[in-house]
């Protein structure tokens, strides 16, 4: 049996993000491989900005005095909405919800019909063309 390679985590990463690292990977090791060490990296890191953002919300609020006093949106809700961004795109990619496993299983489900059809018909030159009704 062919062993696959761990996937390390970046040196790089926050103690949070590397907390993050340490309880997804696992969960995760039978799908990732060493070419997904980025992706997932960038997932924890921006997963441990949203929660410090989260935090920074929760203790000084959405709202904020600004340097003229006004009232003005807490600068930290800017971070915690790129981060949020992040975290969606980049779990996306490693099929972190209902919807992105969805689609790359109809995905994976392609390919290997796919590969069924041109094992069975090798020497065929009309096997990759499908006919529909």
């Amino acid at each position: 049996m062919i062993r696959k390679p761990a996937v390390t985590a970046p040196d790089w990463l926050s103690p949070e993000a590397r907390a993050e690292w340490d309880r997804l990977a696992p969960l995760l090791a039978a799908a990732l491989t060493p070419l997904d060490r980025d992706t997932l990296a960038v997932f924890v890191t921006a997963l441990a900005r949203l929660a410090k953002a989260e935090a920074e919300i929760a203790r000084i609020g959405e709202v904020v005095r600004g340097a003229t006093g006004a009232a003005v949106v807490n600068p930290w809700c800017a971070v915690a909405r790129t981060a949020a961004d992040q975290v969606h795109r980049f779990g996306s990619e490693l099929g972190l919800s209902p919807a992105a496993r969805a689609r790359l299983a109809g995905k994976a489900s392609k390919a290997a019909a796919k590969a069924q059809d041109e094992q069975q018909t090798p020497d065929n030159p009309l096997a990759s063309i499908r006919l529909h009704a």
